[in-house]
């Protein structure tokens, strides 16, 4: 069984999510990716308690040190030492790029949680190209064109199955061999037009899905222009170049694998967490 579930899964300026915050799941292997404004909240909401949650974060993966893919360690960083009747276990592997880890730890020393990055999180530095192992499924950061430490993210299981997240990116040489091969692609579509380098229009996400063709296909990181857009408006556009199934990323959307491909759920159902009552129900 794998899963990609979306906690917050919009821009620095988006008015109708909460930034990137996502988790793969694999077994027993669960690895947050991305931890902006909002993280800590949505998780509480599904695991139904902070404890809970800083239990379950045991392994975090950063694409890069904007504050929207990665402030809300400041806060977990807080709870993890300051929630009331609350033992911490082990340190949180944490991974990135020197120049990522290097920004985290900086962020924290500066809003006076000095010594919190040593004390809370194993460091685990990354190179783009460079394979680790955590649980037989093989992580391989990939390139991505934004700020300096970019790394993207691609992950593939014992048993083949291929997923990637671009993180945020432009277009670069070599971005389709990265990308091709997939079972699901989590892929950026900022805006609707942009002469920023270091992010992707529809017309260009639509473009690059096209060419690599993974099986399905995710849409994240909205910004204001795209959000307005409707589903069909989106979807038309993605659709002139790309056949394959779509998914448009909300909070609280999941996706799980199975024989048929990926079959979406969501994390909430009346405003409470599935994943909570499925652990109610065990006890």
């Amino acid at each position: 069984m794998a899963e990609w579930r979306v906690y917050g899964c919009g821009s620095a300026s988006s008015n109708r999510s909460l930034q990137s915050s996502y988790e793969f799941v694999h077994g027993a292997c669960r690895m947050q990716i991305d931890f902006g404004n909002g993280a800590i909240y949505q998780r509480c909401r599904v695991e139904g308690h902070i404890h809970r949650v800083l239990d379950a974060i045991t392994h975090l993966y950063l694409t890069h040190s904007h504050p929207d893919h990665c402030v809300d360690l400041t806060r977990h960083a807080v709870a993890w030492k300051y929630t009331p009747n609350y033992s911490p276990g082990p340190p949180v592997h944490l991974y990135g790029t020197e120049t990522t880890l290097q920004s985290v730890k900086t962020m924290l020393d500066h809003v006076g949680l000095n010594g919190y990055y040593e004390e809370i999180y194993i460091p685990h530095v990354v190179t783009t190209g460079i394979s680790f192992e955590i649980d037989a499924i093989k992580f391989t950061p990939i390139r991505s064109h934004h700020i300096d430490g970019s790394a993207g993210i691609r992950m593939e299981t014992s048993t083949g199955l291929k997923i990637a997240f671009t993180g945020d990116t432009g277009l670069y040489e070599g971005q389709t061999e990265e990308l091709s091969n997939l079972d699901l692609l989590v892929m950026e579509a900022s805006f609707s037009e942009t002469e920023l380098f270091m992010h992707l229009t529809l017309d260009e996400a639509s473009k690059l899905a096209a060419v690599v063709n993974p099986k399905e296909l995710m849409l994240v990181h909205f910004y204001p222009e795209i959000e307005v857009k409707s589903n069909e408006e989106i979807k038309r556009i993605i659709v002139a170049n790309y056949k394959g199934p779509i998914h448009l990323a909300h909070d609280g959307l999941a996706l799980k694998w199975d024989e048929n491909g990926w079959q979406s759920y969501p994390l909430f159902q009346n405003g409470r967490s599935v994943l909570h009552r499925k652990h109610e129900s065990i006890k």
